[in-house]
């Protein structure tokens, strides 16, 4: 018997499987009738219970009592919000609901093809956590600071701004910091996994970095046409920028993904990526504390940015005023804030210097490996999404 007779027969991939091999190497070994075999088969998998402390069945049942149900005939239902999307994104979303831990998913506007389940897609599982779907960089968000800075000084002293970019983040990976910023997140229990126990030291080592990808820092110009927060109706220096949980998420998300690889390998490949680790397993657990604390490292880079650390920069300018923040929106793209908007283009800095030149109203520090990135910042591809505050 073979894996696709264990599957016709109702036997779960992964332990399930293999500890079915073994009942029948041992079953034929110990001379019994191997015409009897699907029988012997099927009989342990309707009833796994009753075989549970059989010294020749009991691992075999033990193992299907234990495992997780096969993937659904059909998919469950999701709701998606608008047309045309990528075809591939949306089979990616078509496959994350055949997942037996899958209860509900929806796919956003936005979506585009990512590792397991779409960027832009959200799955809800039942007590269980999916590290790949959470994503290598846990927790990536943006920030928006609007500075009392008159809008002119964007034009007319771009090497201050310019300066104050290139002093106060790096880019690349594994970019770092000699001189080490401080944050309250560092006091937190970085004890709740060994990874993060492991990564302490280089996450405080990358506190306030900007890495790389699609990462960037810029400042531009601010309109608000109405009041927002407290905010009067004009035209700001504001600063914006996009981080994530840096080298330590990336950390966290290979060793608990790898994990939970390991206990699905016979998963169809397309669902591979999409192995989940239970709550109830010390795993689950660890992977939820390192998952929450990462969310919490991730948003403490982001004040670095808008911090002392920029305005010092600044001739002239002693304080911060007004704060407006979207966190988790993932583009770069000229920005629409509810009847207000952020201009970008302009002067960018590559994380080795080098000037590229797309307009005069903006100044920012940005490293992007997508071609899709650059056409957007030069002006091309898609219209401006709208973000809400």
């Amino acid at each position: 018997m073979n894996n696709k007779d264990f599957i016709r027969l109702g036997v779960p991939l992964g332990e399930a499987t293999r500890r079915a091999t073994d009942f029948i190497s041992k079953f034929i070994l110990a001379g019994g009738d191997k015409t009897r075999l699907e029988e012997e088969v099927k009989a342990i998998v309707a009833n796994p219970s009753a075989f549970a402390e059989d010294s020749l069945r009991g691992e075999f049942a033990k193992a299907l009592l234990n495992a997780p149900p096969p993937p659904r005939a059909e998919p469950i239902k999701y709701r998606q919000w608008g047309e045309g999307l990528e075809h591939e994104a949306v089979m990616q979303m078509e496959r994350a609901c055949l997942l037996p831990v899958a209860v509900a998913g929806a796919l956003m506007p936005d979506a585009h093809v990512g590792y397991g389940l779409p960027i832009g897609g959200v799955l809800a599982t039942e007590n269980t956590v999916i590290p790949y779907a959470v994503g290598v960089d846990i927790a990536c968000r943006m920030k928006m600071t609007v500075l009392d800075i008159p809008a002119r000084d964007l034009e007319h002293h771009q090497d201050r701004l310019t300066r104050a970019i290139e002093a106060e983040t790096r880019f690349g990976i594994g970019a770092s910091f000699k001189h080490r910023r401080q944050h309250e997140v560092l006091d937190a229990d970085w004890n709740v996994s060994p990874v993060t126990k492991q990564n302490k030291d280089r996450a405080w080592s990358q506190l306030g970095t900007s890495g790389s990808g699609n990462h960037f820092v810029e400042f531009g110009l601010f309109t608000a046409h109405g009041n927002i927060r407290g905010l009067e109706p004009g035209t700001y220096v504001a600063l914006l920028s996009h981080s994530g949980s840096r080298g330590t998420g990336a950390a966290v998300c290979d060793q608990y993904s790898k994990l939970a690889f390991s206990q699905f390998p016979d998963l169809p490949s397309e669902l591979k990526r999409l192995a989940w680790l239970s709550l109830d397993s010390q795993e689950g657990q660890e992977y939820w504390g390192a998952m929450e604390l990462m969310g919490r490292y991730a948003a403490a880079i982001l004040p670095c940015f808008a911090s002392r650390f920029y305005v010092r920069h600044l001739k002239g300018v002693a304080r911060i005023p007004r704060r407006l923040a979207q966190d988790g929106y993932d583009h770069q793209r000229p920005y629409r804030i509810r009847g207000s908007e952020f201009v970008n283009g302009g002067v960018f800095l590559s994380p080795a210097g080098r000037r590229i030149k797309l307009g005069a109203e903006s100044v920012g520090a940005h490293e992007s490996a997508s071609p899709r990135n650059r056409q957007i910042l030069a002006g091309e591809g898609q219209p401006p999404p709208t973000v809400r505050v």
